[in-house]
């Protein structure tokens, strides 16, 4: 009778925990994006101005940016990801503007600017009408530029993991 009763009481709490672990998923990022920490990173191929970047990355859900960077680290290795998934990408639209026209480039999301890795002698903006920024294939998509937001460029999304 006691192996009987251990039996079950074992079962029965097998079953508990099987319930309990079924809604405790690991979150994932969807199919065909880099997951890096808490991120979800991918690139949008299509091409178009900074605002429709952001839009279109907006589409994929609740807290979705063109992609905001809080280390170096961080974008070296998103960077080696776009290198070998997306090897005939050019550059790539991210998520920092000046929206206000005052040389104070800020993440669009709200992040703090923990750092910055402007290729030499930007932000410059050339022509007086650069205001949203830009990786820079040629650099292993590490280093940016300020841009003309009207350009058509691909876009690189970041989506944080539930």
């Amino acid at each position: 009778m006691a192996r009987r009763t251990f039996f079950s009481l074992s079962f029965g709490g097998l079953l508990i925990i099987s319930y309990y672990l079924q809604g405790a998923k690991a979150a994932n990022c969807r199919e065909g994006w880099l997951q890096y920490q808490q991120y979800c990173f991918v690139v949008i191929p299509t091409k178009m101005p900074w605002p429709e970047a952001e839009a279109e990355c907006q589409n994929y859900g609740r807290g979705s940016h063109l992609a905001s960077f809080d280390s170096e680290l961080q974008m070296n290795v998103v960077g080696k990801h776009i290198l070998a998934e997306y090897p005939d990408t050019d550059d790539l639209w991210i998520g920092m503007e000046d929206s206000r026209k005052t040389r104070r480039f800020a993440w669009n999301d709200g992040s703090p600017v923990r750092f910055t890795s402007w290729c030499a002698g930007e932000p410059n903006n050339q022509g007086g009408n650069e205001y949203c920024i830009h990786t820079k294939a040629s650099s292993g998509f590490t280093k940016w530029m300020d841009g003309n937001c009207k350009i058509e460029k691909s876009a690189l999304c970041k989506a944080r993991l539930r």
